[in-house]
């Protein structure tokens, strides 16, 4: 009897061959996976760091005109900081000629209005990495 016992156990070992390698490719198929998902996940924060870059380059030029403003005569900032006066021209070529990294969109200059004591500013760019124009818009009360 003691033969057929061990027939068995060898015909059971045998059945199960090449189990272990099966194991191991699906391992390695999981493993990848997740390795995919790190670099995807990667590649978009790099993304969505470049973007916040640039809006808080785009908050930075806004203020410093805002500051402008505040610090001009009240009797003529409606014309000289509104869009296409002098101080606003002079501003809209240092942010277009700049080199802080901001891609302004040269095409859709910046905008500002004044009305009542209330300035709006937006700042429009394209970013490099191709997702679309962006848009930031800060408003402000001068008095």
């Amino acid at each position: 009897m003691k033969p057929k016992a061990i027939y068995q156990f060898s015909k059971t070992a045998h059945s199960q061959h090449g189990f272990v390698l099966l194991e191991v490719m699906v391992a390695l198929l999981v493993f990848s996976l997740g390795i995919l998902g790190l670099v995807s996940m990667q590649a978009t924060s790099l993304i969505n760091i470049s973007e916040s870059q640039y809006r808080t380059e785009a908050a930075i030029w806004a203020n410093t005109l805002i500051g402008q403003i505040r610090t001009a005569d009240p009797t003529t900032r409606g014309t000289t900081f509104a869009t296409a006066g002098s101080s606003y021209t002079t501003w809209k070529n240092q942010l277009i000629n700049s080199t802080s990294g901001l891609p302004v969109a040269s095409n859709t200059p910046p905008t500002v209005t004044i009305t009542n004591n209330q300035v709006v500013i937006s700042i429009f760019w394209r970013s490099r990495s191709g997702s679309g124009n962006h848009q930031y818009v800060i408003t402000a009360q001068l008095d």
